[in-house]
């Protein structure tokens, strides 16, 4: 694992949590065939919390990082799949307590809000949730 692949570990940490949970997803900016029904996942990196940095051997390293899960929900009513009910799924899976996050110590996972929209001409529903995320990196050479 490249410790620097931010999006692509955390992407791809709650990729496969989700499969565990039963619940099909899909990374972002791959090129995967999606579902009809489909879950996307998304990370948008904001950057160093200033507040944290460590000094590692004379120089301040950042540590401790955030970013924004965007999150999106598709769902077809020919399907017969209950939109509400997966919307519920993906945000009980996003507490704090229940995430499956394993490439970094994730110490805090925030809903920042949704957009709904029907889609009338393709019969969809979407729904984008955002989580914001804190987490812990292993900078080379720094010791906890």
């Amino acid at each position: 694992m490249n410790e620097f692949e931010l999006e692509k570990n955390l992407e791809g940490d709650l990729l496969t949590f989700f499969k565990t949970q039963e619940l099909e997803a899909f990374q972002t900016r791959t090129t995967e065939d999606l579902g009809v029904d489909n879950v996307q996942l998304a990370l948008d990196y904001s950057g160093a919390l200033e507040d944290t940095r460590q000094l590692v051997n004379g120089v301040h390293e950042y540590n401790t990082h955030e970013g924004v899960f965007q999150i999106t929900i598709n769902t077809y009513r020919s399907e017969n799949t209950n939109h509400h009910e997966r919307v519920a799924k993906v945000r009980s899976l996003m507490l704090n307590h229940n995430n499956g996050f394993k490439s970094y110590h994730v110490f805090d996972i925030q809903p920042s809000g949704a957009t709904h929209l029907e889609f009338e001409e393709t019969n969809h529903d979407q729904s984008q949730l955002n989580f914001n995320i804190k987490f812990r990196i292993n900078v080379p050479n720094l010791s906890e």
